[in-house]
Order: C-alpha cells, then structure tokens, then sequence
C-alpha cells in the first residue's frame, strides 16, 4: 500500500490524512467481509474507530 504519510517529498497535507484514512476504511471493510460473523464474535476482538476532527477557528 502506498500510504501519502510516507511520501517524504512533500509535506503531508489534510487531503492526503483523508486520502490514507479512505484507505484503511476501505481495507477495514474488506476484512470485514472475508471474517465470518462467528469467528468474529468468538475471537472477542471489540474494534472500534472515533476520529473527531476539530474546526479551525480563523476569528482572531
């Protein structure tokens, strides 16, 4: 996977955070699909993902 975070040629902006995190979504998801709901619940892996993103205040 190319991750835009380990691009050292470039600063790593908000559109490539955005664009890594769309990445893992979409990764999180196919795992999701491949692992039966048995195994799953079995296995007592609790995952979950919160990701607050602050407003920039640009009142000064």
């Amino acid at each position: 996977m190319n991750w835009k975070f380990e691009d050292e040629n470039k600063p790593y902006s908000s559109d490539d955070a955005y664009d890594d995190l769309e990445a893992v979504k979409e990764m999180l998801r196919e795992a999701q699909r491949k692992i039966t709901r048995n195994k799953l619940e079995d296995s007592g892996i609790d995952f979950s993902v919160n990701i607050e993103v602050e407003k920039e205040n640009n009142d000064t």
